[in-house]
């Protein structure tokens, strides 16, 4: 007598619908990249990078209309492939009651300041995670020496300053007063993004500039130097996490990362390098910021990782994953 398949057994009693269910569970298992979701090819891929959408946790967040509009898919595949990415990244959804009594079991953690956390409603929130930011063009910028990649097609084809930029963007376009400074469109211009432990060129729309009274100037261990305003994060090494940390928090010791790629979607070589000092000095100049959407930062020609001024869902899902489980770390090699 043949013997039976305890797992076909198994399925057989499934219902349809069950089984259905279960068979896409295990695809989405399967689901690494973009073009791993269902009816989702190397083209619409690209499509979906340009738009902003670069990594599954930005796709499982969107809505099915957002997707089909952008990249011109039907619905029903924008559908599929939204719910494919949320099962690859076990994301669910909670009643309305669960969530009523969860909230039941958080408490208060004080600020340290009383005016913050009476207006925190008294303090910060366990079991959250609470980000204080400021809107575009609040002071998160760079000084206008900092030098950025700028692409043509997949290789880096030239370096230049973030002020050089703006001014060649400006003889082109008008500039238009913007949040305390201003900002000038940017045309055809990529620059260097690390996503899924790989650079590739992410489409970057306009760059601001506003004055500023102080900066702190970050020289690394390997020499290079860098000027940020205070409140702008800076990306470090915190046991086996990159975090972002205010740069006028910096210590001497602290660890960031410098990579070295000059060509997109290449696997990246990554230093390990300290911060030798940091310092805030008076400046009263202007102070400039490259705005990328979707990743919300760009890589500098030496090879730093630098945030811009906006902050979203997708880079709080990159900078609070660990190292070991593909966050900023992911194929690094040191």
């Amino acid at each position: 007598m043949k013997k039976k398949n305890p797992e076909i057994e198994r399925l057989r009693k499934l219902s349809p619908k069950a089984q259905k269910e279960e068979e896409e569970s295990e695809e989405s298992k399967k689901v690494k990249s973009l073009t791993d979701l269902p009816g989702i090819g190397p083209a619409t891929a690209a499509k979906l990078v340009e738009a902003g959408y670069a990594s599954l946790e930005a796709i499982a967040v969107a809505t099915p209309q957002e997707i089909s509009v952008a990249v011109g898919i039907p619905l029903a595949t924008a559908q599929k492939a939204i719910k494919a990415a949320r099962e690859a990244l076990d994301i669910k959804f909670k009643t309305a009651l669960e969530l009523k009594k969860e909230r039941q079991t958080i408490g208060k953690i004080t600020t340290g300041s009383k005016a913050l956390d009476d207006l925190l409603g008294g303090g910060v929130e366990t079991r959250t995670i609470t980000e204080f930011f400021g809107e575009f063009g609040t002071g998160k910028c760079f000084t206008p020496e900092v030098e950025v990649p700028i692409f043509e097609g997949s290789h880096a084809s030239k370096s230049i300053s973030v002020s050089e930029l703006y001014e060649m963007a400006a003889t082109e376009v008008k500039e238009r007063e913007k949040d305390g400074g201003a900002s000038v469109e940017l045309r055809g211009i990529s620059v260097p993004t690390f996503i899924g432990g790989r650079i590739i060129p992410a489409w970057t729309p306009e760059i601001f500039r506003q004055k500023v009274r102080k900066v702190v100037r970050i020289k690394l261990s390997d020499g290079s130097e860098v000027g940020v305003t205070p409140n702008h994060p800076f990306l470090v090494l915190e046991g086996g996490r990159a975090v972002w940390k205010m740069s006028y928090m910096l210590r001497k010791g602290d660890r960031t990362l410098k990579l070295e790629s000059s060509k997109s979607f290449e696997l990246p070589r990554a230093e390990i390098l300290s911060v030798e000092s940091a310092r805030v000095e008076i400046y009263d100049a202007f102070v400039y910021d490259v705005v990328v959407p979707g990743t919300h930062h760009f890589v500098s020609s030496e090879g730093l990782i630098l945030h811009n001024t906006q902050l979203s869902h997708q880079l709080s899902v990159n900078v609070q994953l660990p190292l070991e489980r593909g966050g900023w770390g992911e194929g690094l090699s040191t």
